[in-house]
This record gives C-alpha cells, structure tokens and sequence, in this order.
C-alpha cells in the first residue's frame, strides 16, 4: 500500500513537472510567433515599393507591439504615447468642423483607453451636442 501511495507520489509530480514544462514551452512558442511577425513587419518597411505599402507595414507591426490577445499591452503611458498623433489628427479634425462627430467619438475613444476617463466624458458630451 505505502509503495503505491509513493509511486503515485511520484507519478503526480513527475507530471506536473511535465506540464509545467509545457506551460513554458507553450508560452514561448506563442511569443515567438509575435516575434516573427514583427520582424516580418519591420522588413515589409524597410522593402516598401511605396508610402501605401509601407504604411500598410508599419500599421500591422505597431498593432503587434501594442496589443497582444486583443487588449493593449503596457502601461497607460504607453498607451497615450501611442495615441498621440492619432489625438492630434482628430484635434485638427473638429477644430474644423465641431460638428464631425466621428471624430468627438474617437477622441472619447483613445481617453477612454488611456484611462483619461473626464476627458473622455467631455468629448462624448461634444459627441452628443
């Protein structure tokens, strides 16, 4: 009885070692891949025949450094950092026209992502009027 409870035992840890293992393993496969694509996406910029392609490139490479299972990765900061010249193209966008509310709405948007949550209020405000 005792040497089963032992091999048991055993047998129980043998495979938790062994899927914590693949745990790893797994993760870095996962990683990898992003890695690969980044890399892909860098070389796509630096081969672009023209401004379209390459910023075709350049979209799918910063879309894979920032989000990562569909959520953004980093901080807040990072995250505004980001966002910045997309803040400031939808800026100009409703200081020429207050009434474009595409762009109140996306403004709402990125502060909302970027936890500015006040702001983000404001500008749905400016959204609604």
């Amino acid at each position: 009885m005792k040497a089963s409870l032992r091999m048991a035992g055993l047998l129980c840890a043998s495979v938790l070692l062994f899927l914590t293992g693949c745990d790893r393993m797994a993760r870095f496969c996962y990683l990898s891949s992003y890695d690969r694509d980044i890399s892909r996406s860098t070389q796509a910029i630096e081969t672009a025949r023209d401004n379209a392609h390459r910023a075709a490139a350049y979209a799918r490479r910063g879309t894979l450094e920032v989000v990562v299972n569909g959520v953004l990765a980093g901080s807040a900061a990072n995250w505004k950092a980001w966002f910045d010249p997309a803040t400031a193209d939808f800026r100009k966008a409703v200081e020429r026209d207050s009434r474009f509310y595409l762009a109140w709405d996306m403004l709402g948007l990125i502060h909302e992502t970027t936890g500015e949550l006040d702001q983000a209020i404001s500008e749905y405000s400016q959204e609604m009027r």
